[in-house]
C-alpha cells in the first residue's frame, strides 16, 4: 500500500477465522485486502448497529459540507461535478473505495456512461 493510502486508511486489515464478515461492514477493498469499518465486532456482537459505527459526527458532517461548498463555488461547474456522501468507487480489479468528497471530469463521466448503456 502507498504511503498516502496508508495515512488515509491507518486501520489494519482484521483476519478473522470461521466466521464470515457481512458486506455491509467492509470500508474499503484496497490491491485485494479488505477494511472494516471501526466497532465492526461490535455490531457482529450486536452491542452497536450498523448506522452506529457508520455515522459522521456532528463536528465531521459539519466540516464536510463547509470544505465542500468551497470546493464547489470554486469548481468549474460545465467541466467538473462534484459529489460526497459515500461514494463508491471502483479503481480496479480488488480496488474499492468510498469516497467523502470526489470531483470527477464530466468528459469522463460521459465516456463511462455510454459505455454502460
Amino acid at each position: 500500500m502507498s504511503e498516502a493510502l496508508s495515512q488515509a486508511y491507518p486501520s489494519q486489515p482484521v483476519k478473522i477465522k470461521g466466521r464470515k464478515i457481512p458486506d455491509n461492514l467492509i470500508r474499503e477493498v484496497i490491491n485485494g485486502t479488505t477494511f472494516y469499518y471501526p466497532d465492526f465486532r461490535a455490531v457482529l456482537n450486536k452491542s452497536k448497529t450498523l448506522e452506529e459505527i457508520m455515522v459522521d459526527s456532528a463536528l465531521q458532517r459539519t466540516l464536510k459540507e463547509g470544505i465542500g461548498d468551497k470546493i464547489k463555488a470554486q469548481l468549474d461547474k460545465k467541466r467538473f461535478r462534484f459529489g460526497r456522501g459515500e461514494i463508491g468507487v471502483h479503481l480496479g480489479p480488488r480496488d474499492n473505495v468510498g469516497l467523502d468528497m470526489a470531483i470527477f471530469d464530466r468528459s469522463e463521466l460521459s465516456t463511462i456512461l455510454e459505455q454502460l448503456m
